[in-house]
């Protein structure tokens, strides 16, 4: 029998094991250059980082999403 996510959702783990969500920082979901320069300021990066950053996002977005069939 195949377990699919929905066969999950609304369960509790019968095994009790389990981490409470203690973060230290919390962005949105989802990566956009907001949330990337929302990261470089929690991590007091320099600009020159920041810039680094924004350019990688923007060139895996350029990237074409890879066909998994």
């Amino acid at each position: 029998m195949t377990v699919t996510p929905k066969d999950l959702q609304n369960t509790e783990y019968r095994y009790g094991f389990h981490d409470a969500d203690d973060y230290v920082f919390k962005s949105k979901r989802g990566l956009s250059p907001d949330t990337v320069a929302e990261i470089s300021r929690y991590k007091n990066e320099p600009e020159w980082m920041l810039r680094f950053r924004q350019r990688a996002l923007e060139l895996f977005r350029r990237k074409p999403m890879p066909m998994w069939c």
